[in-house]
């Protein structure tokens, strides 16, 4: 992650294919970014007949997100999302760095950035790891 000071808007996608055995339920979810971030959205791809990846909805977004302002969401009964083996999520975020006259990498820090969506899914018999991370972003 490589965010350039004085911008308006980095938008930065980073994704990964999560190590299901069979398909699961997402409950719920917490998007997290530090505090130039201002919107995090989470797709989710799926392969098609055709072996490209297309979009088929998500598994919990905050466009208007907010650093102090962090939370879990859970899904509404009956809205809840599903994920198959094979998906892929891409998490997609926006940053603003008009205050900053530094460049902003990737860290631990509240003065550096992530990009990530904690995902709450079930069951857990269907989940190989519970981690799916990627070091790599691309912009946008």
């Amino acid at each position: 992650l490589y965010i350039e000071p004085w911008r308006d808007n980095t938008t930065v996608f980073a994704e990964c294919t999560p190590k299901l055995r069979g398909p699961v339920t997402v409950l719920a979810y917490a998007p997290h970014a530090h505090k130039l971030g201002f919107s995090v959205l989470t797709e989710v791809r799926r392969k098609t007949a055709l072996g490209d990846a297309a979009v088929v909805g998500d598994v919990g977004s905050d466009p208007n997100y907010h650093f102090d302002y962090q939370r879990i969401t859970m899904f509404a009964s009956g809205q809840e999302r599903h994920l198959e083996p094979g998906d892929t999520v891409r998490v997609i975020c926006s940053y603003r760095s008009t205050n900053r006259d530094h460049v902003t990498t990737s860290g631990w820090g509240s003065e550096d950035e992530m990009c990530m969506t904690v995902i709450y899914a079930y069951p857990s018999e269907n989940i190989d790891n519970p981690n799916c991370f990627s070091q790599s972003t691309f912009e946008i």
